[in-house]
């Protein structure tokens, strides 16, 4: 895909500048993966690893979505997800967190809900069914963007 309608943003994932128009067909779809790493916020010399799929697909309806996969330390990542959610304007962004670190998390996950909420977005909660292995990845927030215009976010 021709570069010069793609920009580069701070968090390394590249998005599309045009609206949300794909010359991607339909039924195909484009997918870039990247590992991320962030200064842990407690404990000098150690990150928190975590990966990040964008993916925009050829059916228009399910364009621009970006996949945030989280091992450990969602609390700590939630600023970090806010300003994805304020710089990229996508159409629709999935938090999934590693079933063992959803169990510690307790009363933090409607505290971090409250701290990604933004008027541009709709937040969903995953269904979280008893049956996965703590090694699992599970959907925790479905956000969607609200349509304003022609734009998201």
């Amino acid at each position: 895909m021709d570069e010069r309608f793609h920009k580069e943003d701070p968090f390394g994932v590249k998005k599309d500048s045009q609206s949300h128009a794909s010359s991607i067909p339909t039924g195909y779809r484009e997918e870039h993966k990247r590992v991320v790493c962030m200064p842990h916020p407690t404990i000098p010399g150690k990150t928190i690893r975590y990966r990040l799929c964008y993916t925009k697909n050829g059916d228009i309806a399910e364009a621009d979505v970006l996949r945030i996969e989280v091992s450990y330390g969602l609390e700590s990542l939630a600023s970090w997800i806010r300003k994805i959610l304020e710089f990229h304007k996508f159409k629709r962004l999935l938090v999934y967190v590693k079933y063992g670190e959803l169990l510690k998390l307790n009363d933090e996950v409607e505290r971090i809900g409250k701290d990604l909420f933004t008027y541009n977005y709709k937040f969903k909660f995953g269904f979280i069914p008893d049956s996965y292995e703590e090694s699992e990845y599970v959907l925790l927030y479905d956000i969607e963007g609200i349509k304003k215009g022609e734009h998201y976010g």
